[in-house]
C-alpha cells in the first residue's frame, strides 16, 4: 500500500523528477518530466546519463559521481538539448537537485534527480541583459564585500574600463578611484550609495559624485542612485546601482552661465555707455529750442521723440539686466492707484493723439495700496504703448476697480486682438508680434511688465474681448503695511 502511495506522489508531482541506477542508467522518470522534456519513458532506453557529451562538457556527470558516492548536490543553471544526442525534446535551461536513493544497508543503489526548469527565467534575464547593454546610463551591481558582480558597458566604460569582464576582474570599484563631492573635496567612499543600502538603509536617490581615475587622472560626474537586493530574511546582499553621466551636462550649464553673466554684463554696460550720450542729445534738443526759437517745433518735436525712444530702449535694457542678476527692486509707499493711472494717461496724451486713439477712462477712486509708483507708472507706459504700437486708430480703454484684497486695472483695445497661441508667448523675452513689421521695440516690455507684476505679489493675464481687441488685466494685491 504504501508503495502505491509513492508511486502516486511520484507521479503526480509537479516536480519533474528522473531516476538512475548508479550506472547511469534511468529507472523511472514521472509525467512531469516526460512534460518538461516532451519526450517518453521509452526514448530513454539505452541511454547512459553518465557517457553523455553534454552531461560531461557541463561538469554535471561528475556531480552525478558525488551523489552515487553519497552527497546531496545542487546543479546550477545549465542549457541541455536533447537533439545534439539525435533524441526528440525541447532544449531547457535546467538546475536540479541530486540525491542519493539508499538501500537498508545503507549503500546508494540509485540517484534521484529533481529538476527546476529555469528556460523563461534565463531568457528573461538574456533579455534584461540586452536591454542594460544599450542603455546610457552605467548599470553595476555589487555583492556585500562591494567587489562588483555585473556591470554593463557604458558602466565600465564611465569607470575607465575596456569590457566589465575587465572591470569584474579587477574586483573593487574603490582600488581604482577617488571620489569628490562637486566642490571638489574628498567624497568619503563609506558614504557611496551602493554602501549605505548594503549596510540596510533605504534606497539612495540621485547624488552628484565625481569620480577620478587614479590611473589617468580623468574626472567623470555621475547622478548615482542605488537600491538593495535583500534574501528572504530581508538582509542586503547586493547592491545595484544606476550611474547618469552628467559630466557633458555640467560643462554645458557652466559654459551657458558664463555666456549669460557675459550677456548681462553687456546689457549693463552698454546700456549705461548709451544712457550719458542720450542725457545729453535730450539737453541738447531742448537748448536748441530755447536758443533758436525760429527752428521748425515739428522739427525739434521729432528729434525729442526720437530720442525719448532711444532712451526707453536704453532703460529696457537696463532692467533686463537688473531682472537677470535679480536686482530689480521695488520702492514701495502708500498711493493712490487712480491717481497715478490719470497722471499717466494724461502725461501719455499728445502720443495718443498722434496715434489717433481715443481714450475712455473708468477709474474707481481712492484705490489705495503699497506699490512701487516709478515701476507701476512703467508698466502703464509699455501697456499704453504696446496698444499704439498695434491698435493705431482703435479707441484705447483704461479701468480701474477693486475689492478689499485686490486692485484690477485693465487696458483695452479696440486692435486686431492677439492670437491665442501668444496669449503666454507675449510676457517672454524678445516675442514680438509681426516681428517683421515696422512696428519696432525689442520685444521686452511686456516681460517686464509681468516681472514688475511679479513682485508686486501680483499677476497679468491677456484676452480677446469680444468685440475685438486686447484686453491686458492686471491684479495687485492690496497691502497698507510693509
Amino acid at each position: 500500500m504504501s508503495f502505491n502511495r509513492f508511486q502516486a506522489i511520484f507521479q503526480q508531482s509537479a516536480v519533474a523528477i528522473q531516476i538512475y541506477d548508479i550506472k547511469g542508467f534511468t529507472v523511472e522518470v514521472n509525467d512531469a518530466w516526460e512534460t518538461l522534456f516532451a519526450s517518453r519513458r521509452s526514448e530513454l532506453e539505452g541511454y547512459n546519463v553518465l557517457e553523455d557529451p553534454q552531461v560531461i562538457a557541463t561538469g554535471v556527470a561528475d556531480c552525478i559521481r558525488r551523489c552515487i558516492a553519497g552527497e546531496i548536490v545542487h546543479v546550477p543553471a545549465n542549457f541541455y538539448d536533447p537533439s545534439k544526442r539525435g533524441k526528440v525534446g525541447r532544449a531547457r535551461w535546467l538546475e536540479a537537485i541530486l540525491s542519493p536513493v539508499k538501500n537498508d544497508r545503507g549503500d546508494v543503489v540509485e540517484v534521484a534527480v529533481l529538476f527546476t526548469d529555469i528556460t523563461d527565467l534565463k531568457l528573461a534575464q538574456d533579455h534584461l541583459k540586452i536591454i542594460f547593454e544599450n542603455v546610457d546610463e552605467g548599470i553595476l551591481v555589487q555583492d556585500a564585500n562591494f567587489n562588483v558582480t555585473f556591470a554593463n558597458k557604458t558602466a565600465a566604460r564611465m569607470a575607465g574600463f575596456s569590457t566589465p569582464e575587465e572591470w569584474m576582474s579587477k574586483k573593487a570599484l574603490v582600488d581604482y578611484h577617488e571620489y569628490l563631492r562637486e566642490d571638489g573635496s574628498p567624497f568619503p567612499s563609506d558614504l557611496l550609495p551602493s554602501r549605505r543600502v548594503l549596510r540596510g538603509e533605504k534606497n539612495i536617490g540621485e547624488t552628484i559624485i565625481k569620480f577620478r581615475n587614479t590611473k589617468t587622472g580623468e574626472v567623470k560626474t555621475s547622478a548615482v542612485s542605488s537600491r538593495a537586493i535583500c534574501d528572504e530574511f530581508g538582509t542586503p546582499v547586493e547592491a545595484v546601482s544606476l550611474f547618469r553621466d552628467i559630466t557633458d551636462k555640467l560643462r554645458i550649464e557652466t559654459e551657458l552661465r558664463d555666456a549669460l553673466q557675459a550677456k548681462d554684463l553687456f546689457f549693463s554696460v552698454a546700456s549705461h555707455e548709451f544712457r550719458t550720450p542720450m542725457t545729453a542729445l535730450r539737453l541738447n534738443s531742448q537748448l536748441i529750442q530755447l536758443t533758436y526759437p525760429q527752428i521748425s517745433m515739428e522739427a525739434i518735436s521729432k528729434m525729442d521723440r526720437q530720442v525719448h525712444k532711444l532712451s526707453k530702449l536704453v532703460d529696457e535694457m537696463l532692467d533686463i539686466s537688473r531682472i537677470t542678476r535679480g536686482k530689480l527692486e521695488l520702492r514701495k509707499k502708500q498711493i493712490n492707484l487712480a491717481q497715478l493711472t490719470r497722471e499717466v494717461v494724461f502725461g501719455m496724451m499728445d502720443q495718443l493723439k498722434l496715434a489717433g486713439m481715443a481714450v475712455n477712462i473708468n477709474l474707481s477712486e481712492n484705490v489705495m495700496g503699497l506699490w512701487d509708483p516709478d515701476r507701476l507708472e512703467q508698466v502703464l507706459e509699455n501697456l499704453i504703448t504696446n496698444a499704439m504700437r498695434y491698435a493705431r486708430k482703435a479707441p484705447l480703454y483704461v479701468k480701474l476697480t477693486s475689492d478689499e484684497k485686490t486692485a484690477f486695472l485693465e487696458v483695452c483695445d479696440q486692435g486686431p486682438g492677439i492670437p491665442s497661441e501668444y496669449h503666454e508667448r507675449i510676457f517672454n523675452q524678445f516675442e514680438r508680434l509681426g516681428a517683421g513689421s515696422d512696428r519696432g521695440g525689442l520685444g521686452l516690455g511686456l516681460y517686464i511688465v509681468k516681472e514688475i507684476v511679479t513682485l508686486h505679489g501680483g499677476k497679468i493675464s491677456v484676452s480677446n474681448l469680444n468685440t475685438g481687441g486686447a484686453r491686458f488685466l492686471i491684479e495687485l494685491p492690496i497691502k497698507s503695511t510693509p
